[in-house]
């Protein structure tokens, strides 16, 4: 047991490096007597939190299970309190994998379904994407099943400014919703309207297992992350076994570019994208290899290390622009501002005449609400990356 002296000492030698740490504020466990697996949570207008994951309890907080496993969706206030809860599904494998805000003040919830039943409508063979538009009190008003005969599942959703839906995972599929398979198992990016129609679909890969898990939207298309087993087909540069998968598409679905990445073992567990502010993007997840491109790894070789890759400046990012909504000659505006030419790494701020930043004001994707600002001269300040666009307005 010598470590533990020189943990102790490390901290002690190390205590006055780093600021404080925060207290936990509060802590709540959530669930029933069976297991449940949390995915994803999004804030709420309110201060509160949902949380969407999957659950097999029909008791405790979870309640009226219908099979195997659900989709369990529930909220809680600011201090983690239960609001409501909910669970949707049929009698087989249900599992939420990613929730979203929607600029109507609904919730999206995306993962996949083996049920035709009980909540589940037209489940095409096996297990097929499933997406549920809920209203903000959890009350399913549509949902959708997406896929062929193979089993379909989807990791990652987007909503566009104009309120089109893109999701993406993996088929296992090549009829029915997709078309277009490279082999075994592909990569798919699906489009859809506000309402869950498909508008258009894409499978990407070679002839092993490719599959995505993570979305970001850029002012050119899209730039996608997950994992491939293949070499050939859309994809090259294999490392070994299987490599994380990064990929740049363009607006019209064609590839910009493509990178494997990784070493000798598997490194395929979820990536996690995320653009940074130089207009580069950030890769997280688990690798096993000791290899190629990981280099620090501290276990024995095929053990799991987290790993983050930042990959340079790419992305084009476009000036901001802003106008009043609608549109004055004189710069007035009563109600919003419109802006265009956002990236993930947007920001806004909003100053009075002296320089200090105000509020209240609220932001929903392109649409600025400043109806609750006093009257008077205000300065809108918008980043994207290094580029900034400053605009005075009126408010009336």
């Amino acid at each position: 047991m010598k470590w533990f002296p020189l943990l102790l000492a490390a901290a002690i030698a190390t205590s006055n490096t780093f600021g404080q740490a925060p207290s936990i504020q509060w802590q709540k466990c959530y669930g029933g007597s069976l297991g449940e697996y949390l995915s994803s949570l999004i804030a709420t207008n309110d201060g509160g939190y949902i949380m969407g994951g999957t659950s097999g309890s029909n008791d405790g907080d979870a309640t009226f299970n219908q099979g195997l496993r659900d989709f369990w969706i529930m909220k809680v206030n600011a201090q983690g309190a239960l609001v409501w809860q909910k669970s949707y599904g049929g009698s087989q494998q249900d599992w939420c994998r990613a929730l979203s805000n929607t600029s109507d003040g609904g919730v999206l919830a995306l993962g996949s379904t083996a049920s035709s039943d009980g909540n589940v409508s037209t489940n095409h063979g096996g297990d097929d994407v499933w997406l549920l538009k809920l209203d903000a009190n959890g009350n399913l008003l549509w949902q959708k099943c997406y896929g062929g005969n193979g089993d379909d599942h989807a990791w990652a959703l987007l909503e566009r400014s104009n309120g089109d839906i893109v999701i993406t995972g993996n088929t296992f599929s090549n009829d029915g919703d997709v078309n277009g398979s490279h082999g075994s198992g592909d990569a798919w990016l699906v489009g859809l309207t506000a309402t869950g129609d498909l508008l258009w679909q894409q499978c990407y890969g070679g002839s092993n297992d490719d599959g995505f898990t993570s979305i970001i939207s850029t002012a050119t298309g899209y730039v996608l992350s997950g994992s491939t087993a293949s070499n050939d087909g859309e994809v090259s540069g294999n490392h070994g076994q299987w490599d994380w998968w990064a990929v740049k598409l363009n607006n019209d679905l064609s590839i910009g570019w493509q990178k494997c990445i990784g070493g000798e073992n598997d490194d395929l567990d979820v990536v996690n994208i995320a653009q940074s502010t130089d207009g580069g993007i950030a890769l997280s997840g688990f690798t096993n290899s000791t290899s190629g491109d990981i280099s620090g790894h501290n276990g024995a070789d095929d053990n799991r290390d987290y790993w983050v890759v930042k990959l340079a400046e790419f992305l084009s990012v476009e000036s901001p622009q802003a106008e009043a909504n609608p549109r004055d000659p004189y710069g007035i505006i009563t109600t919003e501002i419109t802006l265009d030419n956002l990236s993930a790494s947007t920001s806004v701020s909003i100053y009075d005449a002296l320089g200090r930043s105000v509020k209240p004001w609220s932001i929903s994707y392109n649409q600025i609400d400043v109806s609750q600002l006093l009257p008077g001269m205000y300065i809108l300040t918008v980043m994207n990356g290094k580029s900034m666009h400053t605009q005075m307005f009126c408010k009336q």
